[in-house]
């Protein structure tokens, strides 16, 4: 009977330790799962989500999103000193980078807009020299679930038209015939007439007004991890 009694009070006692631990990883997580990918695993062991931009600066993602729930995610124009969080809205026009409802959060449709101010970011302007262009084609993409490295194929003046509403991003054909507007173009400050798309291609148009010119910078995705 004794020895019962101390096997019933083991039992318990590790039914309740794992309860336990149970219970902290479902809070760690709106599903309910703890999930690591794209953390870093401090010497202390706390946990950070941590992107390394290619100036070498370090950006705490979930700090960020913290102290503004809309940002979701994170670009790094390569060389230009353009880093900069980037959150969905449909109302503002300057101050950061932005994309609208009309995209997802997710980067996974065939053309997402981000939205930049020139007087913000002013390195941006140098878009328009061809020379510039050559020397700073890669374009990063961070979210809390996947990097995303972009090379920038065209850099065009455009209408303020919406890209969007203009084009059928859900259909191969809308997004080939806007590829082929953007090349066909008279007024391209670049373009890499090398460049080729596919039904998986996917793309982003950053979108900036230069003075009274409105400018597309576009990127094809080249990876994803």
């Amino acid at each position: 009977m004794k020895i019962a009694g101390r096997l019933y009070y083991v039992i318990t006692a590790l039914a309740v330790f794992l309860a336990g631990i149970m219970m902290i990883i479902w809070s760690m997580t709106d599903t309910g799962k703890a999930d690591y990918k794209d953390t870093v695993i401090d010497s202390d062991n706390t946990v950070s989500s941590i992107i390394t931009c290619s100036s070498g600066n370090k950006v705490d993602f979930v700090a960020l999103t913290k102290e503004d729930s809309r940002i979701y995610a994170y670009i790094d124009i390569v060389g230009t000193g353009i880093e900069t969080p980037v959150i969905r809205s449909d109302d503002l026009t300057s101050g950061c980078a932005f994309t609208k409802s009309n995209n997802t959060k997710k980067f996974s449709e065939r053309n997402t807009v981000i939205f930049l101010d020139s007087g913000t970011f002013a390195d941006i302007t140098q878009y328009l020299d061809n020379d510039y262009v050559d020397s700073h084609r890669i374009i990063n993409v961070y979210t809390s679930d996947k990097d995303m490295s972009y090379r920038i194929f065209a850099v065009s003046s455009y209408s303020d038209t919406d890209i969007s509403g203009n084009y059928d991003f859900t259909s191969f054909n809308g997004f080939s015939s806007y590829i082929t507007d953007i090349s066909a173009a008279d007024n391209n400050y670049y373009l890499d007439a090398d460049t080729e798309f596919d039904r998986n291609s996917v793309v982003i148009t950053i979108s900036v007004h230069i003075g009274n010119e409105r400018v597309l910078i576009l990127a094809v995705r080249e990876s994803e991890q």
